[in-house]
Order: structure tokens, then C-alpha cells, then sequence
């Protein structure tokens, strides 16, 4: 994914997206397996996705440090500010849903996309030893 060239809409306004750096990613999708199981915790993962993917609504890197790094910590606190904020809670999920798919093939890219941006060459001979 280029960075912009997707977007969610919430209350009417488009965000573009913007992936955070590969450790926070990796945080997301790890953390989120490691909560198999509850939901709740889940889903509030599923929100840190969209606020470190929207970090105009998200406040970024900062927020997610300040949150020790915990991506249930700090999707918990997102979801809170978005609500108060008056977002709806159907809007907020779909947007969470898609920029976790977002992070997730970005990580782990199907078949299809690493075939089209690979480049092979062929093996050269080894030199005889």
C-alpha cells in the first residue's frame, strides 16, 4: 500500500491513511493474536490500528508512547476520545477493520502481491572450490 492513497470515512470525512513504522505494526498484529479470546481487548486493538494509521485523530506516535507502547492501552484511549468526540461507534469499527487489514498485508503480503513485485535473476554457476 502507498501511504495516502487510501482513505476511511468518518462523520463524513475522508482520512487518508498512513501506516506506522514496522514495529508498531508488528504490534498490532502480534498483540492482537495473542488476544484470542477476548474481544473486548481485541477490538481495542482494532482501534489502535486506525488511530496509529489516522494519527491526525490518533495524536500518533507520541499518544501510542505515552500509552507504554500497548496497543490496548492506547486503542482503548482512542476509542474513548473518538466517542466523546461524537463518532459513531458502527463508523468507527468498519474504519478500525480496514486499516488493521491494511497492517496485517502489509506484514504478511499474499502470494499474488510479492510475485508481482518480485524480480528474480537467475542463479550464476558456483566457482569451483
Amino acid at each position: 500500500m502507498d501511504n495516502g492513497a487510501h482513505s476511511v470515512q468518518l462523520k463524513g470525512v475522508d482520512h487518508p491513511v498512513t501506516l506506522p513504522g514496522f514495529s508498531e505494526r508488528e504490534d498490532i498484529a502480534t498483540v492482537y493474536t495473542t488476544e484470542e479470546g477476548h474481544p473486548r481487548r481485541q477490538s481495542r486493538i482494532l482501534y489502535a490500528a486506525l488511530g496509529l494509521c489516522v494519527s491526525k485523530l490518533g495524536g500518533g506516535l507520541d499518544a501510542y508512547e505515552a500509552a507504554d507502547l500497548d496497543p490496548v492501552k492506547y486503542g482503548g484511549r482512542f476509542y474513548s476520545s473518538c466517542m466523546a468526540d461524537g463518532h459513531k461507534r458502527e463508523e468507527l469499527l468498519a474504519a478500525a477493520v480496514e486499516c488493521f487489514q491494511l497492517v496485517c498485508e502489509s506484514l504478511f503480503p499474499r502470494e499474488a502481491e510479492v510475485s508481482e513485485v518480485a524480480t528474480f535473476t537467475e542463479a550464476q554457476e558456483v566457482a569451483p572450490t
